[in-house]
């Protein structure tokens, strides 16, 4: 279980005074297992463990140490998005390199996992990629995109009611929410993960001071500085993926890995001797991809999604600030 701790004092150090920090467990890594569908006799099972880091979307999680990957409660919906995108023309879209890689399906019991146990909410599940695998101590941010928060399937009454929870939300005023965040201490190594409930009150007064937590004033500030270069870079990849990628998108994040290790974050600073470059350095500490396609569907072309590129807009003017 994840138990409550007292706040630490580089989370004290950062407007955010209000959340509430869990101890977690980080997970190790070893080597990613080839993409496919995997069957329920096609591997040996591995050690699976409730994913003590999630910081999103809804419970249910586990982690595949071993593997390195996740197992992420069923959706229908989601794993045909999944399949299609191994898929021409969809493997080719730019939204593609930004995915998860996908492992295919499993029964709990295939996995080893106990029905009897208060970790396993059903019996299958998507195998998806750890996106903190290769992180020692991975700080971890979830932010959900987009005003629209309703997919085509969604009634009159459900669509009012999302637009009504947008509205009073920063989905309606920014094009986004904070779903997620974990923080690594820069002086102990200690995780931290900042409480939902928290994240959900974020208003647009606060999104700036609540995204700088997510880069503590105690992290050293040459690399403070490549982690937001790196964000910056990132933003701008993921402008050019909406625009081009032929699907509807619904409920999608962007979820944003760095490593907070200082042991690692002194060979990054010591490795890059040259002028700092985003695109040949950022990869070796940082790390984005796409997650959460339970409402989103393949198109012929691309949809056009303001929203999305609103929320992009809003974040690059909020990191400028931190």
């Amino acid at each position: 279980m994840v138990k409550s701790i007292p706040l630490p004092a580089f989370i004290l150090a950062t407007p955010l005074v209000v959340a509430l920090c869990y101890a977690a467990t980080l997970p190790q890594t070893n080597q990613l297992l080839p993409a496919g569908h995997v069957s329920d006799s096609a591997a040996p099972r591995v050690a699976v463990k409730p994913m003590e880091y999630q910081v999103g979307g809804h419970p249910g999680f586990s982690v595949l140490e071993e593997v390195q990957q996740v197992a992420k409660p069923y959706n229908a919906r989601e794993e045909t998005f999944y399949v299609l995108a191994q898929q021409s023309p969809y493997h080719d879209s730019p939204l593609y390199p930004f995915m998860p890689h996908y492992y295919g399906t499993k029964t709990a019991e295939a996995l080893g996992m106990s029905v009897a146990s208060e970790n396993v909410l059903q019996s299958t599940y998507l195998l998806i990629e750890d996106a903190t695998a290769g992180f020692k101590r991975p700080n971890i941010l979830d932010l959900t995109l987009g005003s629209r928060l309703y997919d085509e399937e969604a009634n009159e009454e459900k669509r009012n009611k999302m637009i009504k929870k947008a509205q009073k939300t920063l989905s309606g005023t920014l094009g986004f929410r904070f779903a997620g965040m974990q923080v690594i201490d820069p002086m102990t190594g200690t995780p931290c993960i900042i409480d939902r409930d928290v994240l959900r009150k974020v208003t647009k007064d606060t999104a700036q001071a609540t995204l700088a937590s997510f880069f503590p004033d105690m992290l050293n500030p040459a690399y403070r500085r490549q982690v937001v270069a790196c964000f910056h870079h990132a933003l701008d990849q993921l402008s050019t993926v909406f625009n081009g990628t032929p699907a509807l998108l619904i409920g999608a994040s962007i979820l944003v890995v760095y490593e907070g290790d200082a042991t690692q974050v002194w060979s990054v600073i010591d490795a890059i001797n040259d002028e700092f470059d985003p695109s040949a350095h950022c990869a070796s500490f940082f790390r984005v991809r796409i997650i959460d396609f339970a409402h989103s569907t393949w198109t012929d072309k691309g949809v056009p999604r303001d929203d999305y590129q609103t929320a992009l807009t809003n974040i690059r003017q909020l990191l400028t600030g931190v």
